[in-house]
């Protein structure tokens, strides 16, 4: 048994396995997570009782794992996802927002699941179906930012104010003379504002062909690369499924050549995208058209 499962680990495409180990990281990270809310409900309540966690993160990664080690899996990934989406969703009540670096393992498990049950019989499928809602995610993070805040998020004001609200210009060191640059030149702000939009603009053709599909996902690790340097915002999850997705070659299916995702994909992705646009219009127009603060400007939606 614990041959077979360690031959699976080994043997399954790199995505999957990536995707499971992601998720159970992300679920083992929920466990030590704050467990004092003033105002419990039925999530935070089970997050404070230490019996309760421990058998929901048990649970999800033993589910996770059975999803990483075996083709087809998905009750296992379901099981997973409900366990981590749990605990998240107690995490955001406890600590009065959700763990935005926590969405990207669980959406791509979900995409994964989604492919598997249109063709169980090819993993081709659950690979393009969690590669396509990796990069609606980003599409929409592109949207979302003109269409909840407006075409002046692109002035870079709202750049140059995460900077400061970080550390300020006060440390020594080059990343400080970097942020000092970034902050006195207006230009070089706008022009990374411009090309983060455009970036999370471009998440749909991760679907595209290898060349295209590899440079779009290099931008996006770039771009997630300044963001930590400049402002200290880390999206380790997000960043590992782009460098697997760039360079796994896997081609999950019986035919090794690199076979292109259904055609029907891409526009579904996109449909998703805009869909989720005018649930962010809604939000903002039910918050009385508030936009978001600075610190929450450059965090995908």
């Amino acid at each position: 048994m614990s041959a077979a499962f360690a031959t699976g680990w080994r043997e399954a495409p790199a995505l999957r396995v990536a995707i499971a180990a992601l998720v159970i990281g992300d679920t083992l990270s929920l466990a030590g997570a704050p467990r004092v809310v003033s105002s419990p409900t039925l999530f935070s309540a089970a997050l404070a009782s230490p019996s309760i966690r421990w058998a929901i993160v048990a649970v999800g990664v033993a589910a996770a794992a059975r999803f990483g080690a075996g083709a087809g899996r998905w009750r296992a990934g379901v099981v997973a996802l409900v366990a981590l989406g749990f605990l998240a969703t107690a995490f955001a009540e406890v600590a009065g927002g959700p763990a935005r670096n926590l969405y990207f393992s669980g959406v791509t498990m979900l995409g994964w699941i989604i492919g598997i049950l249109y063709h169980r019989a090819d993993e081709r499928f659950a690979h393009a179906g969690a590669t396509a809602l990796l990069g609606a995610a980003y599409l929409s993070a592109g949207i979302s930012k003109l269409a909840y805040s407006g075409m002046p998020w692109l002035d870079g004001v709202q750049i140059q104010a995460i900077v400061l609200s970080q550390d300020g210009l006060v440390p020594d060191g080059v990343l400080a003379a970097l942020r000092t640059a970034l902050v006195s030149a207006p230009k070089i702000t706008l022009a990374l504002t411009l090309a983060t939009v455009a970036l999370e603009l471009s998440g749909p053709l991760l679907l595209g062909g290898r060349k295209v599909r590899r440079v779009v996902a290099f931008g996006l690790v770039g771009m997630h690369t300044c963001i930590f340097l400049l402002g200290g915002i880390s999206y380790v999850s997000a960043v590992v499924l782009l460098l697997v997705v760039a360079f796994a070659d896997d081609a999950p299916s019986h035919d090794r050549s690199d076979a292109p995702a259904p055609r029907w994909l891409m526009p579904a992705t996109v449909a998703c995208a805009v869909a989720a646009v005018f649930a962010i219009a809604h939000q903002a127009a039910a918050a009385g058209g508030q936009r978001p603060q600075f610190s929450a400007a450059l965090l995908p939606r």
